[in-house]
């Protein structure tokens, strides 16, 4: 009998990692690739051949299911933003001719960068999450083993960004190929060289700290659901934050508000033990980061801590929140939009702020409309989850979208944007039927 179970225990594990190599490290890797899109091909976004070739494998896999395909689409919050969104594109068409007839000019390259950047929102972004949603539909995913697959990847990136940190000649060199991909001259920059990139993806500017802050935030969430060994991921995740974008830091500490109170249960006797654990481990993380950026990276350390310098008011905030940079349009361009943002377009002053950029855009009324199909969006998903830290885990994400909406565009195709869409996405399916994807 127990030759039998021991043969049983083995067959068990061979069997789990035969699983994790064949589907799991492929998801992982896949989901790296969508988040951080690897700028390895010249002036080409990296998710656009990888919605092409997640399209082609879906035409191609479920052929024979494809009603089947189409029935679980048009059940989903994607089928409602797709319309939403294709409602708003209209909008946006309009806006633009109407501009151009009263203008009789058009800056193409602010048109160009407009369009490029819906987008990349939909189809391709949109195809990708959908795609991501089908194959763990397929392998009958738990939401759970999604999760663990989605920090890993995420944590790919905290080990490239300490690399970076400990070791000068891999920054060298992964900057060097972000460079040739993107060809961006602030790669070259000696000042934020100093101070960032610390790590590999096509932009590592505030989206990118947007993207990793709710990472690092999504641990603890998923630790008050489930266990407390995601908080492991933490110590890892802390680094793409802390190098490389001072916002992660604003979007993860909007997190540990919302989750830290979760691993309080007057219920649960344990509870409130995880609860000093997560203290715990956050502190310590904390800590042992800011050592090592201190022993490593004296500029990055010193950008860090001008944001808390209490006696000066750092010079980003003053950008930020100044005059120029909440410059709203008048007339019927504030009702209407102008076609074009104030981010890179000619003749106007230039702002980050995603607020005034979305008013630029489409007016009031096209802004309006388009933040009220996202404000349905989470709602939908909100109502559909049944798990406390999850429900918290849709406030965070939407609140982490507005405050980052003060800072930058958050409605462009960036890390945050693309986790966010993801983790959306992923939950209203996967409450859809007994905690499973499928």
């Amino acid at each position: 009998m127990q030759k039998i179970k021991s043969q049983s225990l083995k067959e068990q594990m061979t069997h789990y990692l035969h699983f994790f190599t064949k589907d799991h490290c492929l998801m992982v890797l896949y989901l790296f690739c969508l988040l951080f899109s690897p700028p390895v091909i010249p002036k080409i976004n990296f998710i656009i051949p990888l919605a092409i070739l997640s399209l082609a494998i879906l035409a191609w896999a479920f052929r024979k299911n494809l009603l089947k395909l189409k029935a679980l689409f048009t059940k989903t919050a994607m089928h409602f933003f797709i319309k939403g969104f294709f409602v708003y594109m209209g909008y946006v068409f309009v806006v633009i001719l109407f501009n151009v007839l009263i203008s009789r000019s058009i800056d193409l390259s602010q048109t160009f960068f407009v369009l490029y950047r819906c987008l990349l929102i939909c189809p391709i972004l949109l195809i990708c999450i959908f795609y991501v949603t089908v194959w763990a539909r397929s392998r009958n995913y738990t939401l759970k083993e999604f999760m663990l697959c989605l920090l890993i990847a995420a944590s790919l990136q905290g080990i490239l960004s300490l690399a970076s940190l400990l070791f000068p000649e891999v920054k060298e060199i992964l900057v060097k190929i972000m460079l040739f991909g993107t060809e961006d001259p602030l790669l070259a920059n000696q000042w934020h060289l100093e101070r960032r990139f610390f790590g590999f993806a096509n932009n590592m500017y505030d989206g990118y700290g947007f993207g990793t802050g709710i990472f690092l935030a999504l641990c603890f969430f998923c630790a008050a659901q489930w266990s407390k060994k995601f908080l492991i991921f933490a110590p890892l995740l802390f680094f793409p934050s802390f190098l490389n974008s001072r916002t992660g830091l604003v979007i993860f500490a909007i997190g540990v508000v919302i989750s830290l109170p979760l691993f309080f249960d007057k219920r649960n006797k344990k509870s409130f033990l995880n609860l000093l654990l997560a203290v715990g481990v956050l502190l310590l993380a904390i800590v042992v980061i800011f050592l090592l950026i201190y022993c490593f990276s004296r500029p990055t350390f010193q950008w860090i801590m001008n944001i808390l310098n209490l006696n000066k008011v750092d010079a980003s905030l003053v950008k930020l929140f100044g005059d120029e940079f909440w410059n709203f349009p008048e007339g019927l361009q504030l009702i209407f939009g102008s076609g074009h943002t104030l981010y890179g377009a000619d003749g106007f002053v230039h702002s980050d702020v995603g607020f005034v950029n979305d008013l630029w855009f489409t007016g009031i009324l096209g802004t309006g409309f388009f933040y009220g199909v996202l404000v349905l969006l989470f709602r939908r998903v909100f109502k559909n989850v049944h798990d406390r830290p999850f429900k918290a885990l849709v406030v965070y994400l939407g609140i982490s979208m507005i405050a980052y909406n003060v800072k930058s565009m958050a409605l462009t195709c960036n890390v945050g944007l693309i986790t966010v869409f993801l983790i959306l996405f992923v939950l209203d399916i996967s409450y859809a039927k007994e905690e499973k994807l499928v």
